[in-house]
């Protein structure tokens, strides 16, 4: 069910931007994509030894962002079907909603995402 089980990262990001501030911003606050950046910078500037990142995401403008900004950093994402082509699409929701209701694999999907988080040295973000 995994590509990588034995495969171990430096450091864990999970980036949610699609319907976040629009659904749970009052709860935890707005986000956008530089602040993570800006933490994972902090965090790069920490801990010199980082060297593969593993990123969990809900859209495809992030990650490509985050691996072109890091061009010298292993960055590791699952090949996800069920994601949004952009960082802010307040509809993806309704997307979610369908296929938790309808798509087995959805939910295979995300239990790839947090096994692979779970191999993370660090998952501060």
């Amino acid at each position: 069910m995994f590509d990588r089980d034995e495969e171990s990262y430096d450091l864990g990001v999970h980036i949610r931007l699609t319907d976040m501030n629009k659904f749970h911003g009052n709860q935890y606050g707005y986000v956008t994509i530089e602040d993570y950046i800006c933490h994972i910078d902090k965090i790069l500037s920490e801990n010199k030894n980082i060297k593969k990142i593993f990123m969990a995401s809900d859209n495809l403008e992030s990650k490509q962002l985050l691996k072109k900004r890091y061009p010298d950093l292993e960055i590791f994402t699952n090949d996800v079907k069920f994601i949004s082509e952009k960082m802010e699409n307040q509809n993806y929701i309704h997307q979610q909603i369908e296929n938790l209701k309808y798509n087995k694999e959805s939910y295979e999907e995300v239990m790839k995402d947090i096994y692979s988080l779970s191999k993370c040295k660090k998952n501060n973000i």
